[in-house]
């Protein structure tokens, strides 16, 4: 338990603040739709990070695109997809 003599929801506390924020005014259409689309939008942002950084280091845009889907659709976020849901 986090924070144990009191214990704490974890699974209504952000992870990054700034992230829930932008999905405020999502949340008001359905809380699955805004999960959903931060979930999308999360899976996006790493892919593209890592083809920017792999570009940056190989200046080849085959190889840093497959790069980023390694990295986007690798088994560490595929997993995390299906265990944050609680």
């Amino acid at each position: 338990m986090v924070f144990y003599p009191v214990g704490v929801n974890i699974s209504v506390q952000p992870i990054s603040p700034l992230f829930s924020l932008l999905f405020v005014p999502f949340s008001f259409v359905s809380m699955a739709f805004a999960y959903n689309l931060a979930l999308l939008v999360g899976i996006a942002i790493s892919s593209f990070s890592m083809f920017y950084v792999a570009v940056k280091l190989t200046r080849n845009n085959y190889a840093s695109f497959i790069a980023g889907l390694i990295y986007g659709f690798g088994a560490y976020h595929i997993a995390a997809i299906f265990t944050n849901v609680s």
